[in-house]
């Protein structure tokens, strides 16, 4: 059994060392403090937006080439390459962690897209169709995640037709931690799961210090071997669900939800 968060950022103002102790810590928390030493696989997804390079710095240590993180930012945990350049394996003295490479892509009508198992180099600002014309015929995971805001009006229109265009096409919804506990999950999730559009979530921690604790500490369940190719098969066993995985986690509070909000505000303003 895999325990999976599907939205992961390593922003430049976290600790790597900090960042996977934190991930190793919720997904034990998550999935049982015996369970993670024994069959429990705790998989991040990189899902990065322009300009972020953590997955291909952890490449380069793992190939011992220069560009790298040093080995005093990673602490106990060594980089391992797979069989592909799209995942890589993290090992401390008592956990592995999966990663997995992945996109996030900012459409220009104000929702995001997330690309699970891809590199590929998509720029920010096109359509949201074209973005997913563009992955089509690649077999890759593609999800709009929930966003304070972004699923209101016009924008709740274009996601419940993107649903009904893009079913049975890889297109799934994800909802995130920050949506705080007093917010109802929106509509869409159950319309969409009607349609065989699934819900995977993730954690999306913010740029902020402290927000790494966050990382592995929401998400989904499935059950896969991810073998030494664990972005090529993740991807299979979630083109093969037929029912709506088991999410697992707890979202944010009052506080961390306007606190947050806050900050981001100014720092976009600061932008």
């Amino acid at each position: 059994m895999a325990l999976i968060d599907a939205h992961i950022h390593l922003h430049d103002c976290y600790q790597p060392a900090d960042f996977f102790d934190a991930a190793e810590q919720n997904f034990r928390r998550s999935g049982g403090q015996n369970s993670f030493d024994q069959s429990l696989i705790g998989i991040l997804v990189f899902t990065e937006a322009a300009g972020e390079t953590a997955f291909e710095r952890l490449r380069l240590t793992a190939r011992g080439v220069a560009g790298g993180y040093p080995k005093s930012q990673l602490g106990p945990w060594s980089v391992h390459l797979t069989e592909e350049d799209l995942s890589l394996r993290l090992r401390n003295d008592k956990s592995t962690l999966i990663v997995i490479a992945g996109r996030q892509i900012a459409a220009k009508e104000g929702l995001e897209i997330l690309l699970i198992g891809s590199k590929q180099d998509i720029p920010d600002g096109l359509g949201i169709d074209e973005v997913i014309d563009r992955t089509e015929d690649q077999g890759v995971i593609r999800i709009v995640p929930w966003g304070a805001g972004k699923w209101l009006f016009a924008r709740s229109r274009l996601l419940t037709r993107l649903v009904n265009d893009y079913a049975n096409s890889n297109l799934y919804l994800g909802d995130e931690s920050a949506r705080p506990w007093f917010w109802p999950q929106p509509s869409h999730f159950s319309e969409a799961a009607r349609q065989d559009v699934y819900n995977l979530p993730g954690t999306d921690p913010l740029p902020f210090p402290g927000e790494h604790t966050k990382v592995g500490g929401y998400g989904f369940e499935i059950d896969f071997d991810p073998g030494e190719r664990p972005a090529t098969n993740l991807a299979r066993a979630i083109r093969g669900l037929g029912f709506q995985p088991k999410t697992y986690g707890r979202r944010e509070n009052a506080m961390s939800f306007v606190r947050n909000q806050v900050r981001m505000q100014i720092r976009k303003r600061r932008k």
